[in-house]
C-alpha cells in the first residue's frame, strides 16, 4: 500500500514524532505506528482529512491518488489566514519572483509535430504563389 508509506515519510520529513503526530490526529501513539506499518487498513476518512492537514498535502496524495508533487492550494489558503499583513506581503513579493524568474519551457514534441504539420500544409506551387491545403492565396 502505497497510504501507510507517504504517512512515514511526510512524518520524517516534518521530523516529528509518532507522539506528536499522535496528538494532532487525536489517536495513541501506538495507533499511528499501526497506520504507517499497515496493520490498520482501515483508517477513518476524518483522521486522513487530519494526517493531511497536519503536513499541508491533500488526503489524495496520502491515499497515492494524486502526484507528489501537487499542492493543495485550500492547504496554502489556510497557511496565508495565519498570517499578518506583513508576512502576506513578503509571501506575494515571493510568489511574483518566482513567476518573473521561471525558465522558459523547452519546445515539446507536439511543438514540433506541429511545425512539421504547417510545413507539410504550406506547399510551393510551381505557379508562384503558396497553396494552403488547395486554396490559393494572393
Amino acid at each position: 500500500m502505497i497510504w501507510n508509506e507517504r504517512m512515514r515519510i511526510l512524518r520524517k520529513q516534518s521530523h516529528m514524532t509518532l507522539k506528536e503526530v499522535a496528538v494532532r490526529l487525536g489517536v495513541s501513539e501506538a495507533t499511528v505506528q499501526r497506520y504507517e506499518s499497515n496493520k490498520i487498513k482501515n483508517i477513518p476518512y476524518e483522521t486522513i482529512v487530519k494526517y493531511a492537514d497536519t503536513f499541508g498535502c491533500s488526503p489524495s496524495y496520502i491515499m497515492g491518488w494524486d502526484d507528489a508533487d501537487q499542492v493543495d492550494e485550500s492547504v496554502i489558503a489556510s497557511e496565508m489566514q495565519k498570517m499578518d499583513k506583513e508576512e502576506k506581503a513578503n509571501l506575494l513579493a515571493y510568489a511574483r519572483f518566482i513567476n518573473q524568474n521561471k525558465k522558459p519551457k523547452k519546445k515539446g514534441l507536439s511543438d514540433k509535430i506541429a511545425k512539421k504539420s504547417m510545413k507539410n500544409a504550406l506547399r510551393r506551387d510551381p505557379n508562384g504563389p503558396v497553396r494552403v491545403r488547395g486554396v490559393r492565396r494572393k
